[in-house]
């Protein structure tokens, strides 16, 4: 049974049929899991932290409560009907979700982790956020009837949702590539080095060319100071971070685009490696784990998009380069999860690692063969 000091709601409840639905999930609740009521505007009504002998053990995850007066059931299901605006926000949420159905009149509890199951539909209907609802099937097993039981639940959607963000990282890169087609005048896809993009006067250019350079150096040097500090080594890192950082901060806009495109894949190459360490690491505070996870996959994301957009840019080359890094952490990233997760999903990691590096030496090779198309 929930505190009543940790959630307000829960002495509010006693006609209205949404608040008694809530109440009855609250009271399932270990007592030491603590739920921060929400506005329920994407349909999150609450995000609930797990305690384990009153200390975080930085499990963080989301529900999604809908009422029920009987359950229709199909079969070995259950369904329901779920907006799609809501449920296409929660397939970008980076914890854990829950569909908690609570029947308000026998007060049974099912549930269901939407990400896990927006996923699969992903894989069999791409196309379904074009539709106004989804159904879900809830299946008749997913009873939350046993707290241990369902502890093991939230944490086993912690690790797939965790994952999850990799395979979607993965997929992204890999899609931008196969739709890049390298043909004979690839050269005419590559960013101009000069700002006026050529066709212009001596003068204004030789100024361009000079702007360049001095960003370039400084852009050059930061990497090579970065280059010489441990990544591993949390104080190292830091300060490799720092010197691209402040680099970019200077000159990043200055700077030839495949330099700038480096220096923002290495800036947050470090950011990862810094937060996989802080993360999973077993000599790191749990009760700050939660936040540097947190960090850690914006900061994949972040990469992702660096990659993505130098791909738009034609930076081929560059990208051919920076793939490396992202390779590189995938392969950290398989290192500490499969420590602390002990799953044999994490073995994918390694497969998006040895791919992107497949897909790195496709390119190169595509430059070398023009006519290529990226497999």
């Amino acid at each position: 049974m929930v505190n009543s000091e940790s959630c307000s709601v829960y002495y509010d409840a006693k006609n209205n049929s949404t608040l008694v639905a809530k109440n009855v999930f609250l009271e399932a609740l270990p007592v030491n899991w603590f739920p921060q009521q929400e506005d329920g505007k994407h349909g999150i009504d609450y995000t609930i932290t797990i305690n384990d002998n009153s200390k975080s053990n930085g499990i963080v995850f989301h529900t999604f409560i809908k009422k029920v007066t009987s359950f229709k059931k199909e079969k070995s299901s259950y369904s329901v009907s779920l907006n799609t605006s809501k449920l296409k926000y929660i397939y970008s949420i980076k914890k854990p979700v829950f569909l908690i159905l609570v029947d308000v009149d026998s007060k049974s509890i099912h549930w269901l982790l939407l990400q896990k199951y927006l996923e699969e539909i992903e894989e069999s209907k791409p196309s379904w956020r074009n539709q106004k609802t989804i159904s879900m099937k809830i299946p008749s097993n997913n009873i939350l009837d046993c707290q241990e039981s369902f502890r093991k639940t939230v944490l086993s959607g912690h690790k797939y949702v965790h994952l999850l963000q990799y395979r979607l990282s993965y997929i992204s890169i890999s899609n931008k590539l196969k739709a890049h087609v390298v043909s004979k005048n690839v050269d005419s896809n590559f960013s101009s080095s000069c700002s006026c993009g050529g066709g212009c006067s001596s003068e204004s250019c030789a100024s361009d060319t000079i702007e360049y350079n001095l960003s370039d150096i400084q852009i050059e040097n930061s990497l090579k100071m970065a280059q010489a500090k441990n990544v591993k080594n949390l104080r190292e890192n830091r300060e490799a971070y720092h010197y691209i950082s402040d680099a970019l901060e200077q000159a990043g806009y200055n700077a030839s685009p495949n330099l700038h495109y480096m220096a923002a894949v290495e800036k947050h190459y470090h950011d990862a490696i810094y937060y996989l360490i802080k993360s999973f690491d077993n000599q790191t505070d749990l009760d700050t784990s939660n936040i540097n996870e947190e960090c850690l996959l914006n900061t994949v994301e972040k990469l992702t998009n660096t990659i993505t957009s130098s791909i738009d840019d034609g930076e081929v080359t560059t990208v051919a380069s920076i793939m490396l890094r992202m390779a590189d952490v995938y392969n950290n990233a398989f290192s500490y999860l499969y420590s602390n997760f002990k799953t044999k999903n994490t073995f994918s990691l390694l497969d998006y690692a040895h791919s992107l590096l497949e897909m790195a030496d496709n390119m190169v090779t595509s430059l070398e063969v023009p006519d290529q198309v990226l497999q």
